[in-house]
């Protein structure tokens, strides 16, 4: 029977800068006994494409903006939810206070998939996509979630209260990833978006999941969830077992049918 891994990428998969060579044999051994590897993330899918080609990750399917956005093993869209324009409004007005909207990204591709990117001028995370300017973005449509990144985990937890205690009525949702806040449709998860890929492909598989933050919870709760052992600890308390690596979890999975 095949069995399905779904790894987060940041702090998971994607660890101390890099994507080890162990983890990527393990995913290609993982592979070659007819199973199936994706990956899902809160990034927005040109830059998790961009990081796949930087490190020839093989997948079979992408769930990228924490369910916003997914993709089949051919890079084919089966979902997209899209943010009412009032929350692209809202981000440069209240909804994000104390926090200087100094980058924005708006991406724009083939397949006309968009994502607002908002960088505190704090932080020294380095975007590996293009940038725009607010009034540009404004103007955009088809904005599928916003990103801030904050100076630390207590910032973010209290920037994401903050929005799901206030703008409930736009219909978003915010979830803390360490010091950063994915602000998506509310009712879409990396639950939903994988959901979407098993219902695609009529999976009947087992289902593994693997993350480190609390926006993987969800994943984690609706499947069979292994939380990285450098994760936060209220996350590494919902995983059925921990792992030191995306590597070590597939081995326990590799002589399973």
């Amino acid at each position: 029977m095949i069995q399905i891994f779904a790894s987060d990428y940041d702090g998971t998969l994607f660890r101390n800068s890099t994507v080890s060579h162990d983890d990527l044999e393990a995913i290609r051994t993982f592979r070659a006994l007819g199973n199936k590897f994706g990956i899902v993330t809160g990034r927005t899918i040109h830059s998790i494409q961009a990081e796949i080609e930087a490190y020839n990750i093989p997948v079979d399917f992408i769930v990228g903006i924490n369910g916003g956005v997914v993709l089949t093993h051919d890079h084919q869209e089966i979902f997209i939810s899209d943010l009412d324009q009032s929350v692209v409004d809202a981000s440069a007005h209240s909804m994000v206070p104390n926090i200087p909207l100094t980058n924005l990204d708006v991406l724009k591709k083939e397949r006309g998939v968009q994502a607002l990117y908002l960088d505190a001028s704090a932080h020294s995370m380095v975007p590996n996509i293009p940038l725009t300017d607010l009034d540009v973005l404004k103007q955009e449509r088809g904005v599928q979630a916003l990103y801030v990144v904050t100076s630390s985990p207590r910032q973010a937890l209290a920037l994401t209260n903050h929005i799901n205690q206030h703008y409930g009525a736009l219909h978003v949702e915010a979830n803390q990833n360490v010091c950063a806040v994915d602000i998506g449709a509310h009712g879409i998860s990396k639950a939903t978006g994988l959901q979407k890929i098993i219902d695609y492909y009529d999976y009947k598989g087992p289902i593994y999941t693997m993350g480190d933050s609390y926006n993987d919870v969800p994943m984690l709760k609706a499947f069979q969830g292994f939380v990285i052992s450098t994760g936060e600890a209220l996350v590494k308390e919902m995983g059925v077992a921990h792992y030191s690596s995306v590597g070590d979890a597939l081995s326990t999975l590799f002589n399973k049918k």
